[in-house]
């Protein structure tokens, strides 16, 4: 089905970079950061882009907590230490062990 594109090309970009770094999908943001930075997108634009994605995904983490803890009538509570600290450690404080046993800073920054 083809359809007339509402949105121009940069506009186009900035809603998937946001989408991208909502999603927390490292290898989707490099690519769209690349073709972002091919078309003239200004850093100022992403940054923004991804400040609203960033506020969305915290808000919208907040309300899943209280919709599993009420779903399950409080017999799942979501803790609010648990996440990402940026450390390359899991949400158990375990660093991911390449193969020959060096620690994987591909991991920093990422959850799980």
């Amino acid at each position: 089905m083809e359809t007339e594109p509402f949105l121009d090309d940069k506009t186009q970009l900035l809603v998937a970079i946001g989408a991208a770094a909502a999603a927390k999908c490292q290898m989707c943001f490099v690519s769209l950061y690349g073709k972002a930075e091919e078309a003239g997108v200004r850093s100022e634009e992403v940054r923004a882009a991804v400040a609203i994605a960033t506020k969305v995904a915290t808000v919208s983490a907040g309300f899943m907590s209280t919709f599993i803890e009420e779903t399950t009538k409080g017999a799942v509570s979501v803790p609010s230490d648990v996440g990402c600290d940026g450390s390359g450690s899991d949400a158990a404080g375990q660093s991911e062990q390449q193969p020959d046993g060096e620690a994987d800073s591909t991991n920093k920054g990422r959850c799980c």
